[in-house]
């Protein structure tokens, strides 16, 4: 399915490229057409971007149901100008300045997020006008993910609903830890563990695409 490639420039002036897909404009398109979901990816630092299997494959079903979707490269991947980080410090200007540009220029009424990895950690953390809940994929709540993540960790702590998806063998986050760290949120997150997937996901994708699409439809 063609995506429409799009030019986002965040309020530090960073220019970043995108995407967006849906199967008719928003204003004339059903119930789910008019809410927009980011999708966001892996770290840039590790070689995660917009075309990364887990967020092409959810981006494509999304759309394909009748969402209107939006994929980023954040900063210094890809076409996308400025430099990448570790800790994620500006990427969460990205995931911002992406939902603005997401609810004004393409006519829908509420977003949302679908962040993976990385982009799970920083999206969590985002804020923006008419936002209504997140979802996370392999949310990378663990020891070592932490020495970087650590502020976003505490900014997830707000009143929009969440998902957690996680696979029982993940390399980077400890289950049982994300079930804790999910039910001590402000608003309890849900988190659902799939058997015998790891961090990434390979050959898996489409096992997502349920629990995204019953978590958003939710929302409208």
């Amino acid at each position: 399915m063609p995506r429409r490639r799009v030019e986002v420039t965040t309020r530090d002036g960073v220019v970043l490229e995108g995407a967006v897909g849906a199967l008719a404009e928003a204003e004339g398109a059903g119930e789910r057409g008019r809410l927009g979901v980011l999708i966001t990816h892996p770290h840039p630092k590790l070689g995660g971007d917009m075309y990364n299997n887990v967020v092409t494959a959810v981006a494509r079903a999304l759309t394909e149901a009748g969402f209107t979707t939006m994929t980023l490269n954040f900063r210094g991947v890809g076409r996308s100008k400025g430099s990448s980080s570790w800790q994620g410090t500006n990427e969460r200007k990205d995931v911002e300045a992406a939902l603005e540009f997401l609810r004004a220029e393409t006519g829908v009424e509420n977003v949302a997020l679908v962040g993976y990895s990385f982009g799970a950690a920083i999206g969590l953390g985002a804020d923006a006008k008419d936002l209504r809940g997140y979802v996370a994929i392999s949310y990378p709540y663990g020891r070592a993910a932490s020495c970087a993540l650590s502020s976003h960790f505490r900014r997830a702590d707000n009143s929009l609903p969440k998902l957690f998806l996680i696979g029982d063998k993940d390399q980077f986050a400890n289950v049982q830890g994300l079930k804790a760290f999910a039910s001590g949120l402000e608003v309890p997150g849900e988190v659902k563990v799939f058997d015998d997937v790891d961090h990434f996901w390979q050959g898996r994708e489409s096992d997502l695409v349920g629990p995204v699409k019953t978590f958003l439809d939710s929302l409208l």
